[in-house]
């Protein structure tokens, strides 16, 4: 996959399968319990399930990038780097 216009896609695509799971979640919202990351930051085994998803379909289609995420880090090389957080456009 080469060029911005398949990758936009792709994250459009990526981000409305996470869309779906995070609107599942939301409805089970009470049986997540939070976890404090740092002072006054909070990640839920939800969170970690939509980014993990992300991940997955992001490896899975664009071999070879780097792909980095607000709760499972990962570091940005020069190459293509796949940022999590861009790709759900923070739409929640």
């Amino acid at each position: 996959m080469t060029g911005l216009n398949p990758r936009l896609e792709l994250a459009n695509f990526i981000a409305l399968e996470a869309e779906v799971l995070a609107r599942k979640f939301f409805g089970e919202r009470d049986h997540f319990s939070l976890e404090e990351k740092d002072a006054n930051e909070f990640v839920s085994d939800a969170d970690r399930q939509v980014e993990r998803l992300m991940r997955d379909r992001l490896a899975a289609e664009l071999r070879g990038d780097a792909v980095m995420g607000e709760e499972m880090g990962g570091a940005a090389v020069l190459a293509a780097t796949d940022d999590v957080n861009k790709v759900l456009g923070r739409r929640f």
